[in-house]
Formats: C-alpha cells, sequence, structure tokens
C-alpha cells in the first residue's frame, strides 16, 4: 500500500496505533469532542480516583480557525448509493458548497451540484444519494478544508460482483485511482466508505444470502486494501420484506460487531416509495446517520433491545437493586433511571446539588453477572445542563473490588437527547453490579430520563 493509501486518522479521529507503536502521523495526533465519543479504558482494579483520558483540540473549529482539513468520501454499492429516491433537491442540498465539496467525473474533481453532476456514471444524471446530506454535516464539522467524493455505485448488484478480480469492483478501483492520481500532492486526512448494498442478495436464492456475511467481509478488507478507506458506515437491508431479507441482515449485523471500524445505518423507521428505494426524507435520514456513524464509530450493531427488566422499585423485581450518591427528592430516585419510563415528571433520576469536584454515583444491581455491549444515556427535554461531561463505568461482583469498563470525557449535550455508549471487546466482561461515576458538574444537579443496558452478543 502506498503512502496514500495510508490513512491513519478517520473523520476527525485518530486510529489508534497498534500497542506499543509510535503514531505515524503525529502532527495529526487529535481527539475530535464529539456528542457520542468513546475512549478505550484500562481494565485494572480500581483504587483511589479514576485518571480520566483527555481530549486533545477540536478540528476545524473556531470560527474558521485550526488547520485544513481534507476527507475522501467513497460511496458505493447498489441504487441507494447513487440514490433513485428523490426527484427533487431541497434548499439544504442546494446549499452545499461546490467550492468545497468536489465530486469526481472521471476526469477531474468538480463542484458537487446535486441533482445536476452528483452521479457521474451517467445511469441516474438527476439523483442525489446519502453523499449531500453527509457533506452538509461534513462542511458544518469542518470551517475549512474539502471533501472529496468519490462515487461509481452500479444498481442491482450482489455483493459477489464487488469482490477484488470482479468487474464491479475493479471498476470502482480504477475510478479510485484515478481520483487519487488527481489530488497528487493534496494531503487527504480521512478517507472512508459510505456502502448501500444487499437488496439483490435479499431477493435471488437462499444460497445468495447464505454467503453474504463471508462476502462483505471480503469486500470490505479488499476495499481497505484498495481503496484505502478506514471507516466504514454500512446501510441495513430494509427491515425483513425481501425474500431473504432476514438472513441478510443477520449477515449485516455480525460483520458490523466483528469489525471495529464498520458501522451499521438502521432505516427500519424510514419511507420506501417502492419496493427497495427511500423517499427524499429518507435519503436525508440515511446520510445524516452515515455522518454519525463515522464520526463516531457506533452503529446499529446494537438495536434497542435488552434483557434486562425494568426496575418497578428500588430493589424490585427480585435480585434488582439501584441506588445513588444522592436523589434529588422521593420522587427522583435511582431506580427511576432503569424502569423503561420516558415521563419527566416521574420517570427519571436526579442528584441532589452536586458538590463540585466530585463525582456523583448510580449503582445498578442484576440478579446473575451479566455482560454490557454497551448503553444508551438519555436526558429529558430541559436536561443538557444536568448531563455529565466526563464518565465512567465499572463492574464488580462483590461491591468491593470495581473494575474499569468505559470512559469518556468531552461529552457536550442537547437537550432531550439519546446517546449511545458502545463498549471495547476487550473491556467487557460479566459483573453483577455495574456503577456510573458521572462529573464535570452541570448547572444544577445530575439527571438521566433513562439509561438502557445492552448486552453483549
Amino acid at each position: 500500500m502506498d503512502g496514500r493509501r495510508r490513512p491513519a486518522n478517520v473523520d476527525g479521529r485518530l486510529k489508534p496505533p497498534p500497542p506499543g507503536r509510535e503514531n505515524p502521523d503525529k502532527e495529526n495526533d487529535h481527539v475530535r469532542t464529539l456528542g457520542r465519543a468513546r475512549l478505550t479504558a484500562v481494565r485494572s482494579p480500581i483504587a483511589g480516583p479514576v485518571r480520566l483520558p483527555t481530549y486533545g483540540p477540536t478540528v476545524g473549529k473556531g470560527g474558521g480557525g485550526g488547520p485544513a482539513f481534507n476527507g475522501m468520501l467513497v460511496v458505493q454499492g447498489q441504487s441507494n448509493a447513487l440514490a433513485s429516491g428523490p426527484t427533487s433537491v431541497p434548499s439544504q442540498v442546494a446549499a452545499i458548497d461546490p467550492n468545497r465539496v468536489k465530486i469526481w467525473d472521471g476526469s477531474a474533481f468538480v463542484g458537487y451540484v446535486a441533482g445536476t453532476n452528483s452521479e457521474p456514471t451517467g445511469a441516474f444524471p438527476a439523483k442525489w444519494g446519502p453523499e449531500a446530506p453527509y457533506a452538509i454535516r461534513w462542511l458544518a464539522a469542518h470551517p475549512r478544508g474539502t471533501l472529496y467524493i468519490v462515487k461509481r455505485a452500479v444498481s442491482g448488484t450482489a455483493i459477489s460482483t464487488w469482490q477484488s478480480g470482479q468487474t464491479n469492483f475493479d471498476n470502482a478501483t480504477d475510478w479510485v485511482d484515478a481520483a487519487d492520481a488527481a489530488l497528487s500532492g493534496v494531503e487527504i486526512h480521512a478517507r472512508n466508505l459510505l456502502w448501500a448494498q444487499g437488496e439483490s442478495d435479499a431477493i435471488v436464492n437462499q444460497a445468495l444470502a447464505d454467503a453474504y456475511e463471508a462476502g462483505l467481509t471480503s469486500f470490505l478488507a479488499s476495499a481497505r486494501s484498495e481503496w484505502g478507506v478506514t471507516r466504514v458506515a454500512a446501510m441495513r437491508v430494509y427491515r425483513a420484506n425481501l425474500a431473504y431479507g432476514a438472513t441478510v441482515r443477520a449477515a449485516q449485523k455480525a460483520v458490523a460487531l466483528a469489525d471495529a471500524d464498520t458501522m451499521l445505518v438502521n432505516t427500519d423507521d424510514l419511507t420506501l416509495v417502492d419496493t427497495y428505494h427511500y423517499d427524499l426524507t429518507g435519503v436525508l435520514a440515511i446520510g445524516d446517520r452515515m455522518y454519525d456513524a463515522i464520526s463516531t464509530g457506533l452503529g446499529f450493531e446494537y438495536e434497542a433491545t435488552k434483557s434486562l427488566s425494568n426496575l418497578t422499585g428500588a430493589s424490585a423485581p427480585t435480585g434488582y437493586a439501584a441506588s445513588a450518591s444522592s436523589n434529588f427528592n422521593s420522587t427522583f430516585t435511582a431506580w427511576k433511571a432503569f424502569d423503561g419510563s420516558l415521563n419527566e415528571s416521574t420517570g427519571r433520576w436526579a442528584t441532589a446539588v452536586p458538590v463540585p469536584g466530585l463525582a456523583a454515583t448510580l449503582t445498578l444491581q442484576t440478579p446473575t453477572a451479566v455482560k454490557f455491549g454497551a448503553f444508551t444515556y438519555k436526558i429529558y427535554s430541559d436536561g443538557a445542563n444536568s448531563a455529565p461531561g466526563t464518565m465512567v463505568l465499572e463492574g464488580s461482583n462483590d461491591g468491593s473490588n470495581w473494575w474499569s469498563v468505559y470512559s469518556v470525557s468531552g461529552l457536550s449535550w442537547t437537550n432531550n437527547e439519546t446517546k449511545l455508549f458502545e463498549i471495547p471487546t476487550s473491556q467487557r466482561g460479566s459483573y453483577s453490579q455495574h456503577r456510573w461515576s458521572l462529573s464535570v458538574p452541570p448547572v444544577t444537579s445530575f439527571s438521566a430520563l433513562e439509561i438502557t443496558p445492552l448486552l453483549a452478543p
């Protein structure tokens, strides 16, 4: 792999080097503060205060200050990558700055104009896809620099045609290589992939669907090797409405769970215009979710379901218990954070006004040891000032010896927000008690409308 195919960092975040190796891109050694950021905690017994990692400077913030950040976005797959649904260009998409968002037309990078040159192969000349809402988010996050889009999707294609040595993959590789050559001398800080494919494998036969997991795994390995992409946002096949859709959906989830840099983007709540394609609102949502997935490294691998029971009291059901370092009053008590209720008046937990510099703690006990794969943390409609800026999750089986499971800092929130936090595989352990420590005191008190543990597969 040559120098331009060795991006060490992803969109705004540096990809950590293997243990014991120096970072090869010290000049880009930064971590962007994210709404749903994650950091790998060191799994060791807790003795005394926990030292949290610290984020570096924010990339591209501060009204145009900071270094220019150039990104390459490869867009591949079937017709939903093209995309075939929208028949109009909304104002926010039309407003994309063509001086800062460029698309490869086969011979040069030209200013991106949705509905005019947004499908450069000519199959659907008036169509635009998830790259447009992705670009809107990218521009907002990076006041300086250019996003280069390399898009060459092919409708009606199975995963077998996207293997190295097959026509679709090799044509796409030629397309990327030509785009790279045109950017000789331009520093690209992040190269990522939007992937929308799988419908063809879900409608032909069971054998094709059964082979999808191996095919997608192989494709991703080749895409990283040949195209130099790092993170991948993969669109999930819509529900199980296709004959073999359930098999393909399960394969997509399995691949995303096994690959830390592949994130699955959910589409089940979106509207189709036909059997396969999304309406304008849907395409806008898909691109927006793809940006979130690339930026945070978190996807829909963990669906909004759980195996734990909702609490009905401080020690109910049997075997469950919740406690906190303090409760605001007799209504906003610890167990309300795990009751499954989104009633803001009666179904949330809040602390007493915190003492500056001290962390608030919230502990959940389960009847047996369980292994968390992730958890969500939801705040209420006016809760941005009562959400934690830093958080540590620990696990214990005796209430005395605690092990660090997860830690994060630099969090910022908006009212009514839900954040998903994925626990790195190496940090997951089975514990009968989990304790959240919240710090960076808010204006009033810490609060949580609902915390939902998601069990590891």
